[in-house]
């Protein structure tokens, strides 16, 4: 299993060279045995033997993250494809272990569609998983996509937003406490001008990023410390960009999956403020009974 990972990584790396309009032998012969590797995951699975491939799934997965954006579209579509289907296979204990130390590890990748791929990937394991993760893997994985909200690429960054959510419902429920504070504590004392280095920023971000994920994990209710959470977003929705963006997608979805209870949702706020969510509304305060 470890000569086939090495070589498939290796051959992964070269796939990914390959350029349809110039080609090379070498770079050839490597898309063309990866591709194999896929056909044969594919074929594996859609007759039910995903189990069969559980020995090198970790590194199937990662040549299928990494080369779903190669130059060879077709090539990239059995990528994507066997992505696909990994997501719907059952894997037992040590073989997740390995894919969440794999998954982890792949969220650094230098190109950021496979990092994007990777947190898609998570998502899917998480809810597929959700019981069978353990503790201890649970816990890395969430550490790993609260990181990710600090990533350099803006889609990456919104894409872990939303796989946070997954974490924090659930079994991940009762370290939401603890994140959110951090959340907060960053996003209240981290002020952003628009003459801000872009680490304050990317600081900043990964915190108002955060807020989003407490609050669009709870889309129907008002829990006790959503006031305080939303009324911090208002004021990120007056700073630069991208707080001011994520603040108000927030905020969008927000009066979206609450507008059926408004009255009560507004009653859930003191005056105050109600008055610091109006600005991420984006509404007149006389509008807002």
């Amino acid at each position: 299993v470890e000569l086939f990972t090495r070589d498939i990584e290796r051959a992964a790396s070269q796939a990914l060279s390959a350029d349809p309009a110039m080609p090379d032998p070498e770079l050839t012969k490597a898309r063309d045995a990866i591709e194999g590797v896929f056909y044969a995951a594919l074929e594996l699975v859609r007759r039910g033997d995903g189990a069969a491939i559980a020995p090198s799934a970790s590194a199937i997965l990662r040549a299928a993250l990494r080369t779903a954006e190669s130059k060879d579209k077709d090539f990239a579509m059995i990528a994507k494809l066997t992505v696909a289907y990994l997501k719907y296979v059952r894997f037992e204990d040590e073989v997740l272990r390995q894919l969440a130390h794999m998954l982890i590890a792949t969220l650094h990748d230098t190109n950021w569609h496979t990092r994007a791929a990777t947190l898609r990937f998570i998502q899917a394991l998480a809810y597929g998983h959700a019981f069978a993760l353990g503790v201890e893997l649970f816990i890395a994985l969430r550490d790993a996509v609260v990181a990710s909200l600090s990533d350099k690429q803006l889609e990456v960054a919104q894409l872990a937003s939303s796989t946070l959510m997954i974490f924090l419902k659930g079994v991940g429920a009762s370290s939401e406490a603890e994140l959110r504070a951090t959340f907060l504590r960053v996003a209240k004392t981290t002020p952003v001008g628009a003459d801000a280095d872009p680490l304050t920023t990317s600081t900043k971000h990964a915190a108002v990023l955060g807020l989003s994920a407490c609050v669009l994990a709870h889309p129907y209710d008002v829990p006790t410390w959503m006031p305080e959470v939303m009324e911090t977003l208002g004021f990120a929705s007056l700073e630069p960009a991208p707080m001011k963006l994520a603040a108000q997608k927030t905020f969008a979805e927000f009066k979206k999956t609450h507008q059926d209870t408004w009255s009560e949702t507004r009653a859930a706020f003191t005056h105050d403020q109600w008055d610091a969510v109006t600005l991420g509304l984006d509404l007149a305060p006389s509008y807002i009974i």
